[in-house]
């Protein structure tokens, strides 16, 4: 393990990321990262020639090295964040409610069931040249055509701050829109657009377009819905279609990676692409000829699927896979990896802030790391017997690489995830050489029935085994709480195992028991650092929930069922966060008290009759019709809440009496649960 850092370029990536994390949470000013970056410039090219005079120890040229990459991590973290960037949207900051924007569209989103949603480039704002990236969402309505990649809209709307979290502990949509360089939103009604046409074509619209007539040819054919929606999945990275009981399917299966273009996919159309062009090595250079083909043909297929981030990532490490394969050098494949890694972050540094960047290359990581110890644990005579066991011991591999980032990202744990890859993965093979063959076919209008009937079948098989699989609830282990500093712990646990299994020795063992005793120490720091009481007013647009937590246990008070209210994300999301172990649901009461606050509830009934007690409290729930002046005069609240259950118009109204009478005033849709400790 330790021998890794023999390669420059891994050292190199180490300073470099260390850079860019550097930047990410210390703010520069980016003058003093130039000046900076010359400085360190100028002092590796002193090292450099007095190193080869022999005036300095080769230590001081290697801090010189590490001083430089790490300086150009941060520097070049820096000039890729928007807010750098002068004519960028961030930087254009104007008092008006609303703009003449003129937008490109990029990229075509999951639709919602009100609006169809979309990735748009900003061309120019009230005629001014801007750049930056927003996410659109068109209203759904029974005239509205959907838009296609290149077409460039013109029309008069606000560009909004993106959607902040609603509730604690729950899935932050904004960080990751911002992470992918959308910082607004364009929210329209379709027939709100003024102007639509054609902008220039580029290579994304052009494989839009061919997507788009390959769909159409399959749904010609005899492909049911359910069929298509895979196959533009596997093949063609596009998941819009499909339904979401199915992708729930897949990722309780612990087969969700099947769904996403990714380096399993990747790898297996190198293979076929290897064995396709080998023939060619026999003609003259035929082996550089080879070389070419397949990682033309592999960069093809990227640009294809739409070049996202992880096929990205993907065609760039099997590129140089496929490079060191042909030539039959002996490259370490550690080396190979940190390479394209090294490449990428280059490029694109906000990568590696990217849940799918960390959790490909991690999964590779794992499995150069532990597949070789596990295959060399059994080996079988039998050919059969062997590639089952090697099939095994790739997905333990690849799961023990990316399970603590598993669990502090999703906080859940498949369980039958051998199950499911020892079927699938010897079938994807197929699955993908025969799709490539249908795509083709589709590509010419010729589609027989007798190539799409047992491909049909086939999809349907997978898709059949997948749901039972996802059945078996038992084994599918959910809702783990799980934080960085377990994940951080639970890696460096599976590290010094690592080593251990290598080579036994008392050094390595004391390694394994101290990170278990680190790990259980976490354990009780989280345990004691979420033993804390609390009452949060949670958001929902239709209905009413209270929480009331003490220690490790919530009593919820909600005007839905024990049943219905364990169905709201923000719930679960909440009982996660907090570690919460007892869970109990009443219905929500028109009076409460919270140690020495008292809450009155009152909806749409509109009754508040309190008798000796006088709320600190009042929430407004159901948009009851009151007069809000008259109730303050009478119980003389500290705190109005009205949630989201209420009609705008009545919040706006009450509001300005809030305002008018200096009364605190917290509404949930618009600011967000409140917590009171």
């Amino acid at each position: 393990m330790m021998g890794l850092f023999r390669f420059v370029i891994i050292r190199l990536c180490i300073f470099l990321v260390a850079g860019i994390l550097t930047a990410h949470y210390f703010d520069f000013p980016i003058e003093w990262l130039h000046f900076s970056l010359a400085v360190a410039f100028a002092i590796f090219l002193f090292c450099w020639f007095s190193s080869q005079k022999q005036l300095l120890q080769e230590y001081w040229f290697g801090l010189a090295v590490a001083f430089l990459f790490f300086i150009l991590g941060a520097w070049n973290y820096e000039i890729h964040q928007a807010y750098n960037h002068n004519n960028h949207l961030l930087n254009h900051q104007t008092s008006a409610p609303a703009h003449l924007v003129e937008i490109k569209v990029s990229e075509v989103l999951k639709p919602t069931r009100y609006d169809t949603k979309y990735v748009a480039e900003i061309i120019t704002i009230d005629q001014h040249p801007v750049s930056g990236k927003v996410l659109l969402n068109v209203r759904k309505d029974s005239l509205s055509i959907p838009l296609d990649v290149d077409e460039v809209l013109v029309l008069y709307a606000p560009l909004q701050q993106l959607p902040k979290t609603r509730n604690p502990h729950q899935f932050d949509y904004a960080s990751y829109l911002k992470k992918q360089g959308i910082y607004r939103q364009i929210t329209v009604a379709h027939n709100a657009i003024l102007q639509k046409y054609k902008g220039t074509s580029t290579w994304k619209g052009k494989t839009f377009q061919l997507r788009k007539k390959l769909k159409t040819a399959l749904e010609k054919s005899a492909f049911q819905r359910d069929e298509i929606a895979i196959i533009n999945a596997i093949l063609m990275g596009q998941r819009h279609d499909i339904a979401s009981e199915m992708y729930d399917n897949y990722a309780a299966a612990g087969a969700i990676h099947i769904l996403a273009i990714s380096g399993l996919h990747v790898g297996i159309v190198m293979l076929l692409l290897q064995a396709l062009f080998k023939p060619l090595e026999r003609l003259p250079k035929g082996k550089l000829w080879s070389i070419l083909a397949v990682v033309c043909c592999l960069w093809a297929f990227a640009v294809f699927t739409g070049l996202s981030p992880s096929v990205l990532r993907a065609t760039t490490m099997f590129t140089f896979v496929t490079v060191g394969l042909q030539l039959k050098r002996h490259t370490n494949p550690f080396n190979t990896l940190i390479c394209s890694a090294f490449l990428l972050l280059l490029i694109d540094p906000n990568l590696l802030f990217q849940v799918g960047f960390q959790l490909s290359y991690l999964a590779v990581f794992g499995i150069l790391l532990i597949f070789p110890l596990l295959q060399n644990l059994k080996q079988f005579k039998q050919k059969v017997p062997q590639k089952i066991w090697e099939i095994m011991s790739v997905s333990i591999a690849a799961q023990a690489g990316v399970l603590p980032l598993s669990l502090f990202y999703f906080h859940q744990f498949p369980g039958l995830f051998l199950l499911t890859n020892v079927v699938i993965i010897p079938f994807l093979g197929i699955i993908l050489g025969a799709g490539i063959v249908i795509l083709i076919c589709a590509g010419f209008n010729f589609l027989p029935q007798w190539l799409v009937s047992p491909y049909a079948e086939i999809i349907n098989a997978l898709n059949e085994y997948i749901k039972w699989v996802a059945t078996q609830e038992q084994f599918v282990f959910s809702d783990i709480p799980f934080s960085t500093l377990q994940a951080i712990l639970l890696y460096l646990f599976l590290l010094t195992l690592v080593l251990l299994w290598k080579q036994f020795s008392f050094r390595s063992l004391a390694f394994v028991l101290l990170s278990v005793l680190c790990f259980q120490l976490s354990l009780f720091y989280h345990r004691f650092e979420n033993n804390t009481t609390e009452l949060v007013f949670f958001h929902s647009g239709r209905n009413t929930t209270l929480g009331h937590k003490s220690g490790h246990r919530l009593q919820l008070f909600s005007s839905l069922d024990s049943a219905s209210i364990s169905n709201y994300s923000f719930v679960s999301d909440f009982v996660v966060g907090k570690r919460i172990e007892q869970k109990t649901v009443q219905k929500l009461p028109a009076f409460l008290k919270y140690r020495q606050k008292s809450v009155l509830v009152v909806d749409s009934l509109s009754v508040y009759t309190v008798k000796n007690t006088f709320p600190e409290i009042v929430l407004l729930t159901q948009s009851p019709k009151l007069n809000l002046e008259r109730l303050i005069d009478s119980l003389q609240p500290r705190l109005i809440i009205a949630d989201g259950s209420n009609y705008p118009s009545y919040v706006s109204r009450w509001r300005a009496t809030c305002e008018k009478r200096k009364l605190p005033f917290h509404h949930t849709t618009t600011e967000g649960a409140l917590v009171i400790y």
